[in-house]
């Protein structure tokens, strides 16, 4: 299921604002060249790579070889270069053949538990 943001969420629209890695197609104007990866917004990205103008790659948090430490222990990695991790990964997994919906849950719960166990002892 598909969840809307307000247009007006600040979270929403930070997240969107997060740069991904797109591989352009086609000449996007002269600061994205044809056959180049930039960096870009996701919400860019995410317009562009609806007239499959740009084709948007993993970032680097959401490739196999940082999710092999996630897996390790979720709890000791950290994920402050991304404050929004989890909508980031949410809205790549929609735009994806990857499905980071697993690996996500995942961190989230064992990040969680960590966090309410430290509260609590």
């Amino acid at each position: 299921k598909q969840t809307t943001m307000s247009y007006y969420d600040l979270d929403a629209i930070l997240a969107d604002e997060e740069l991904v890695p797109a591989l352009c197609n086609v000449d996007v104007g002269s600061q994205y060249p044809r056959d180049t990866t930039q960096e870009m917004p996701l919400w860019l990205a995410k317009s562009l790579a609806r007239d499959g103008s740009v084709t948007i790659q993993l970032p680097k948090a959401y490739r196999e070889k940082f999710t092999s430490h996630i897996k390790a222990d979720a709890a000791a990695v950290s994920l402050h270069h991304s404050p929004y991790y989890y909508e980031v990964g949410r809205q790549l997994g929609t735009l994806q053949e990857a499905d980071l919906t697993p690996i996500l849950v995942d961190t989230f719960q064992v990040r969680f538990l960590r966090i309410i166990d430290d509260a609590l002892n």
